[in-house]
């Protein structure tokens, strides 16, 4: 089994209040978990005067190339919709081995 892990750090200077850069960090969520089946979630510190924010992608696949593939298409969605906003990137992909002989359920 495969995690994968797409961190996207964003600036959102053009919003005058908290409500108008939710509502974008909204948008792009949305945008994504409708597209692609994973997990999306605003991972930043909330402080009223930051620009900077910075969102996980989370999937879970048997396949790492699946991922990969995935998190690629995410990438180049988003960095078609929301490109001015959008500083850095970084993905991963973690090989993830339960144990062989799992206690029961109980």
């Amino acid at each position: 089994m495969f995690l994968g892990i797409l961190t996207l750090n964003l600036s959102i200077p053009y919003s005058e209040t908290i409500k108008e850069k939710r509502n974008i960090l909204r948008s792009l969520k949305d945008t994504v978990r409708k597209k692609f089946n994973v997990s999306v979630a605003d991972v930043s510190e909330e402080t009223y005067g930051s620009f900077y924010t910075a969102v996980a992608i989370v999937g879970v696949s048997a396949d790492a190339s699946y991922l990969q593939s995935t998190f690629s298409n995410i990438v180049n969605l988003l960095e078609t919709l929301y490109q001015e906003y959008i500083i850095a990137h970084k993905m991963e992909i973690v090989s993830y081995l339960p144990d062989e002989n799992p206690p029961p359920l109980i």
